[in-house]
């Protein structure tokens, strides 16, 4: 089993086992789960499914903190995200709302961590290869089924562009996992497979066209932004207010959930910071020309 999300146990367990059994699968023949990040939606009902079938669970190592019960290791982990936002220059406010909508990816799954198999790097099994790719996630995994050529991505690529890249620490005070996702963009576009089958949208038959179409945008976005910083426009907000109009810029700013928008944001930002094209002083951006 690839992935086993949910909201609410008493509606999405019953539901997912109907699935199951509508596909003629038995699911206590389900001997291995292999969850490509540890989001709600993509893992939420894994210690369920992993109690009645006794199958082992292979996620990203860097991901476990999302659903084990060490609350303190999630806190920790969100301090830093804290620190990187400050560091870009976003008010209090705008972080207590961030944190707001992080929040609610925290769980305690209750999982047998006997029962895991952690991943951080890539792996070879029997028919499949994991593949370590972090970016959405910072313990994101990509599954590849050698036979068949299926890649099965999760979110680490999806055809909505802006959907698929989420602020999430990455070691560094200055940069996120945004910078890590266009690495393993660049690895996902040398793997030779029939179809890549993501975690949510349509199947994908030309993952070449797609990466490059997300590599495309992102230029696009980094050339806008340099040229709003270059017309004066230096810090996040202003910068928000221009490339979303005043609709978009209340859900980033005043709505709980603002995690897309502002890795939407962070997104040309990071890639003009890695080509040394700007720096930022006391959360002002300013260009090096």
């Amino acid at each position: 089993m690839i992935d086993c999300g949910g909201y609410d146990l008493e509606s999405d367990l019953p539901l997912l086992g109907s699935l199951i059994r509508e596909a003629g699968i038995d699911i206590g023949d389900i001997k291995e789960i292999f969850l490509t990040h540890t989001h709600k939606d993509h893992a939420f009902l894994v210690s369920k499914v992993q109690s009645i079938t006794g199958a082992r669970v292979y996620m990203g190592r860097d991901d476990y903190y999302r659903l084990s019960d060490d609350l303190t290791a999630y806190q920790e982990f969100f301090s830093r995200i804290e620190a990187y936002l400050s560091y870009w220059g976003f008010r209090q406010d705008m972080v207590d709302r961030f944190f707001r909508s992080f929040n609610r990816q925290y769980y305690n799954a209750g999982l047998d961590v006997t029962t895991i198999i952690f991943v951080a790097r890539d792996m070879r099994l029997s028919e499949f290869d994991i593949l370590f790719t972090p970016g959405h996630t910072r313990g994101s995994i990509c599954l590849y089924h050698r036979e068949s050529g299926l890649l099965f991505t999760g979110d680490t690529l999806m055809k909505k562009i802006v959907s698929v890249p989420i602020i999430e620490y990455s070691g560094s005070s200055t940069t996120s996992m945004l910078t890590e996702h266009t690495e393993t963009l660049r690895k996902l576009r040398e793997i030779r497979c029939t179809a890549i089958l993501p975690g949510h949208g349509d199947v994908i038959t030309d993952e070449k066209g797609v990466i490059d179409a997300i590599f495309a945008y992102i230029e696009r976005r980094a050339k806008r932004v340099e040229s709003l910083i270059r017309e004066g426009l230096n810090d996040v907000y202003s910068l928000a207010h221009s490339l979303y109009g005043r609709d978009v810029l209340y859900d980033v700013v005043c709505k709980e959930e603002p995690t897309v928008y502002v890795s939407d944001l962070m997104m040309p930002l990071e890639y003009l910071f890695g080509q040394n094209r700007i720096r930022v002083e006391d959360g002002r951006i300013k260009l090096l020309d």
